[in-house]
């Protein structure tokens, strides 16, 4: 029996790092938007979660708020809670910094991956 694997429900991918990744950075790669899943030399191949749904905490951005969508720009793997030209949608904001119901630390915040494919 096959399997019926969408773009939208990728899992993990492997990708060869243009650069050197560390583990937990968010990355564009190969036209994929995820979350390395160790660290990686340039040119060595790693996973990357491109999973919709699965949480990560991250860096604060700036002023995000519980529902707030968060963008990556593509040539730079910079994030935004704003879209626009060069971005596409990254996360989701589930809980700002502070929060009591995940117990996200000041200057953190949890997301969750959205489906790839989207553009800001």
């Amino acid at each position: 029996m096959a399997l019926n694997l969408r773009e939208g429900s990728a899992g993990v991918v492997h990708v060869t790092a243009a650069a050197a990744r560390t583990s937990g950075s968010v990355v564009v790669e190969e036209g994929w938007v995820g979350v390395a899943t160790t660290d990686a030399a340039s040119g060595a191949v790693y996973a990357l979660d491109c999973r919709p749904g699965i949480k990560y905490e991250i860096d604060k951005i700036g002023a995000e708020a519980k529902g707030d969508y968060v963008y990556v720009t593509v040539a730079t793997s910079a994030l935004s809670l704003s879209g626009g030209t060069g971005k596409r949608l990254f996360a989701k904001v589930v809980e700002a910094e502070g929060g009591s119901n995940y117990g996200t630390p000041t200057g953190k915040t949890l997301i969750a991956l959205q489906p790839q494919g989207v553009t800001a």
